[in-house]
């Protein structure tokens, strides 16, 4: 019998990733036959940061077993670091807390959020000049994103609020709609990091923690430093899409399919037109399309 063809699906965009991520997920475990060990999630989300996220971004760094600071004991299992402007030492964005389970209770969800608090914490604890840093936390193939202010004494999760140890806010990074909704909460982290990163214009950066500064663009220079490219103009009669909308401080970030590609935009780069029929649209000049609000 002829193998299955491989398709593609969230970020599990090679056979070697669908190997890993069918070992790391836990989904037939009420069936008795399967226990994913920690050590599978790591390699699962390691390879999707290094090779699919940030893949050729030379100013990102993937590393495991990191302290929170220089003087700690304790280890991260993944920090994703990023080269800050000017001095070219490289900061935290990013720490990732994985955890073997083989369920899903609030019991377990609190020990791994726990623990990514503290390693934040003492983050930024060590240094006076920061003021924000981000975490994710994942069990199996599910992650969720969070960052932590200064003070703060828990997350607030980049969707549905802090809402600690709440198994429906984890995202699976072989489902389409759940990584077009990680990769939009890593792209906010990188285009706005604790401190100015290389490359990156200072206009560009804004303060999510305190509500100032503009919001980081869903197209442009910040997607580029991740690896993707910028849409040409498009050419033609503007298409109707149906993006769907999460919001985001006094914002939304709107995803949608446009020619069998997910495209993630924020609200601020749509601007209002009359159609013919009376009708007030929203259009975006990149990509040449429209939706009714």
């Amino acid at each position: 019998m002829a193998t299955p063809k491989f398709q593609p699906h969230g970020f599990i965009d090679t056979p070697q990733l669908e190997v890993q991520y069918r070992t790391a997920h836990f989904s037939n475990y009420h069936r008795g036959i399967h226990d994913p060990k920690e050590a599978q999630t790591v390699k699962l989300l390691e390879n999707i940061f290094n090779k699919v996220i940030f893949f050729g971004n030379k100013d990102v760094f993937i590393n495991s077993q990191q302290p929170p600071e220089i003087n700690s004991r304790k280890a991260c299992d993944i920090v994703i670091e990023y080269t800050e402007s000017e001095t070219f030492h490289t900061r935290v964005l990013c720490f990732i807390e994985c955890k073997r389970t083989k369920k899903t209770t609030g019991y377990d969800l609190e020990q791994v959020e726990k623990q990514a608090l503290e390693y934040c914490t003492a983050y930024l604890e060590s240094d006076d000049n920061l003021s924000v840093v981000y975490a994710c936390t994942a069990i199996g193939a599910h992650i969720r994103c969070w960052r932590l202010v200064k003070g703060d004494k828990a997350f607030l999760g980049f969707w549905g609020g802090p809402s600690p140890a709440a198994w429906d806010q984890y995202k699976d990074v072989g489902v389409d709609a759940d990584a077009a909704l990680i990769r939009w909460a890593i792209d906010y982290m990188i285009a706005l990091p604790p401190t100015g990163r290389e490359g990156q214009a200072i206009e560009d950066y804004g303060s999510i923690y305190a509500g100032q500064g503009k919001q980081p663009a869903g197209s442009g220079s910040q997607n580029q430093s991740l690896g993707t490219q910028q849409p040409a103009q498009a050419i033609g009669p503007p298409r109707e899409v149906a993006p769907t909308m999460y919001p985001f401080n006094d914002t939304y970030y709107l995803i949608f399919s446009l020619d069998g590609e997910q495209k993630s935009t924020w609200q601020s780069e749509w601007s209002s037109k009359e159609a013919s029929d009376g009708r007030l649209l929203a259009y975006h000049a990149v990509y040449n399309v429209f939706y009714y609000p």
